[in-house]
């Protein structure tokens, strides 16, 4: 599992992906909004026009560093909530591990 966001950013872009880039951040106005979490979920915002508010999305990184959405894209008004749906997978996680 990975331990930082750095080692998610460099085992997308080993496997061929673009996910991280800049260009790709640039074009989806998206911002990555936390540290790696636990069970490898991390937020980004995005927005489609720079005036438009911002709007959540809680991501997991696959072991292969390949980025999983989990809900629903901008599905969060606020970052809180977002950090809220974090906690709710992570413990979904676990019990699913079990």
């Amino acid at each position: 599992m990975f331990k930082t966001l750095a080692e998610v950013k460099a085992a997308n872009k080993a496997n061929g992906n673009y996910w991280f880039e800049r260009s790709t951040m640039r074009f989806f106005n998206s911002v990555i909004e936390s540290r790696l979490m636990d069970g490898g979920f991390f937020i980004t915002s995005e927005r489609m026009e720079l005036t438009f508010p911002k709007r959540y999305t809680v991501r997991e990184a696959m072991p292969d560093g390949d980025i999983k959405t989990v809900g629903q894209f901008q599905g969060y008004s606020d970052l809180e909530l977002a950090r809220i749906a974090v906690r709710i997978a992570q413990s979904q996680a676990t019990r699913e591990a079990l």
